[in-house]
């Protein structure tokens, strides 16, 4: 059994999710999960997340089950070099608490201050992003980490 993932951007998305995971997932459970002490924001020239340190708030996200060892490094790669994956403790929809793990920055990021919606992600990015993202997930297992970064340099650039 795998540590469960909390997710908080893009990878909510049950789309986004099937892309980088390879497949469709119909045996990945979810659960409505809170992690508190942060909130999203959008990066800047970016339609995607991070966490950022905020006392007094929380992030809405799903906690994923069931991930294969092969689906984290899937995930890993889709996060790259920005993300590593660490421990946290969110809050289930019923109240209840679990460990996890999740996505978190490598690097702070100046000037990450809008709050980040999923439901505007959707409507606004989601589109772009996820062609962006089938692109780049086809260099899975034939690029490392710097290459990767370029590609999806690469491919963001092309996108415009």
């Amino acid at each position: 059994m795998s540590m469960p993932l909390f997710v908080f951007g893009s990878l909510r998305d049950s789309e986004v999710r099937e892309v980088v995971l390879g497949r469709v997932a119909t045996d990945i459970r979810t659960n409505i999960a809170r992690l508190q002490g942060y909130r999203a924001a959008k990066l800047p020239d970016e339609s995607y997340p991070v966490l950022l340190v905020a006392p007094g708030s929380t992030v809405e996200g799903e906690l994923l089950l069931g991930l294969s060892v092969e689906e984290f490094r899937r995930i890993a790669f889709f996060e790259n070099q920005e993300y590593r994956f660490e421990p946290c403790t969110v809050t289930l929809e019923g109240g209840g608490r679990r460990n996890a793990v999740y996505c978190a920055e490598n690097q702070t990021q100046v000037g990450a201050c809008e709050p980040w919606l999923l439901d505007t992600w959707q409507r606004v990015h989601k589109s772009a992003f996820l062609e962006h993202t089938r692109q780049f997930m086809q260099f899975y297992g034939t690029a490392g980490p710097e290459a990767a970064d370029e590609i999806w340099r690469e491919l963001k650039k092309q996108a415009g």
